[in-house]
């Protein structure tokens, strides 16, 4: 480490001084990593460059407070807003990861972390972690709009769009505080409008049954994804449980042309898209019966099944969801 320190600053390009000095403080620990972070900050703050310190940060998913303190340096230390944004919003994921981790714990599908990720949940239990990445996306927001990011998916931290769509905190920062209120267990958002015919309809009147919440236009979801909605209601015929659509587009029409064969919402000016934060046309969430927040389902197949069965059997309706799709069904 201190021949690597010793020579980077005489290197012809500095964009490989960075990051070799980034790749040494990824492989050390104790002392040399905190040497490796002291220089950085020193000879780099006002360099573009040092984003290649967020990126190497950003691809390990293991909680460690090292990580942390890192990109909390670089947030306040580095003199390039691009540099400061883009390790507010590698934070932000950071701390959504560490809350999947808590929900792994508890669900007991995690065998362990190790001395070093327990103590990072224990520093940072959920709500502190609400707290603080509401926080962090009002700075976002505010002091770095126009810092380019990769557009990801708010429901889940691990979930990249498209590979090169890009976009910026000033779009992605609202979005995400957004999907902070459509957390598990959260009261789920009044729907207050018409169908596509016109008439009116109200979420609040499912009140009572469990709620599979579809997104959906001319243009998604897929022929195979809405066969499974339609096997899954008719499964459950007899029990307190709806498919309600959500249809984005100007003209309802289109709605009986694709042939939804449930009730749907008209969202003609995509009000009802930006308040559940609905960025993709499969959007999905499952309420339970009291119109709270019972899971994002977003991922589709099995999880579906898998969450509605949880859902019935804790309302006390037992069923056993253990199908196989085909599209001549």
């Amino acid at each position: 480490m201190e021949r690597a320190v010793a020579i980077a600053p005489d290197a012809s390009d500095q964009d490989d001084a960075v990051k070799l000095i980034v790749h040494l403080w990824s492989r050390c620990k104790g002392e040399a990593r905190e040497q490796a972070a002291n220089f950085l900050i020193d000879q780099y703050a006002d360099v573009p460059v040092l984003i290649a310190w967020v990126e190497r940060i950003e691809k390990s998913s293991t909680p460690a407070m090292d990580r942390e303190a890192a990109l909390r340096r670089l947030m306040s230390e580095s003199l390039v807003a691009d540099v400061q944004g883009r390790a507010a919003w590698a934070l932000i994921r950071y701390l959504e990861r560490l809350r999947q981790t808590h929900q792994l714990k508890e669900k007991e599908a995690l065998s362990s972390l190790g001395p070093e990720g327990e103590e990072c949940l224990q520093q940072w239990p959920v709500d502190r972690i609400n707290e603080e990445i509401e926080s962090l996306l009002v700075r976002c927001k505010n002091e770095w709009p126009d810092v380019p990011i990769m557009a990801t998916d708010s429901g889940n931290p691990n979930h990249t769009m498209l590979p090169g769509f890009e976009s910026t905190l000033r779009v992605e920062a609202p979005a995400r505080l957004a999907a902070l209120n459509l957390r598990d267990g959260l009261p789920a958002p009044e729907i207050d409008g018409v169908d596509v015919h016109g008439q009116p309809l109200k979420l609040g009147d499912y009140r009572g049954k469990a709620v599979l919440l579809i997104f959906w236009s001319r243009w998604g979801p897929r022929e195979e994804l809405l066969l499974q909605h339609r096997q899954l209601a008719d499964a459950l015929r007899d029990k307190p449980f709806a498919v309600v659509g959500v249809f984005v587009g100007d003209d309802p029409e289109d709605a009986a042309e694709l042939g939804w064969a449930f009730n749907s919402f008209h969202d003609h000016d995509k009000q009802i898209r930006r308040a559940w934060n609905a960025r993709w046309m499969n959007t999905s969430y499952l309420l339970d019966s009291e119109g709270k927040i019972f899971r994002d389902v977003t991922s589709g197949g099995l999880e579906v099944d898998r969450a509605v069965e949880e859902l019935m059997n804790d309302m006390g309706h037992e069923v056993e969801l253990v199908r196989r799709y085909r599209k001549d069904r």
